[in-house]
């Protein structure tokens, strides 16, 4: 259940756009971990080499953000304030990949993932967010 923002006379208000794209934003980042999830269990299970430890951890790993993900836009569409500030950060550790996929050999891809990245950042620190989430208070 989604908390509301509400007015000064108590009345709900509608949710600000920049949720709405912040939380847009972040379920399609999730879909996306989700995509590379799937990839890197194909390549797990096809390839065969003497690193399939290390191969299952980095597919681990892109489980973990994806459900993290998942879980940041199912709480940021419920004000939540400490998932926009994960989501933030989330978002800022992005960057670093995307800024070496641009000045490397995936320079489209790296555009579009740091592109994403700084659109979702300004959605979460925009102030009609701030307003909604201060309104919603800190709750868990």
């Amino acid at each position: 259940m989604t908390t509301p923002a509400v007015t000064d006379m108590g009345t709900p208000t509608a949710t600000p756009p920049t949720v709405r794209g912040a939380v847009v934003l972040l379920s399609a980042q999730a879909v996306a971990a989700a995509a590379i999830t799937i990839f890197l269990v194909y390549e797990d299970l096809t390839v065969g080499g003497a690193s399939q430890r290390l191969a299952w951890a980095v597919t681990g790993t892109a489980v973990v953000i994806g459900a993290l993900l998942v879980l940041l836009a199912r709480s940021v569409a419920r004000y939540r304030r400490w998932a926009r500030d994960i989501a933030v950060a989330l978002n800022l550790t992005f960057l670093a990949p995307a800024y070496y996929m641009i000045v490397g050999e995936l320079a489209w891809l790296g555009v579009i993932v740091g592109l994403i990245c700084l659109a979702t950042i300004a959605m979460l620190v925009a102030p009609p967010t701030n307003r909604a989430v201060g309104e919603a208070g800190f709750s868990l």
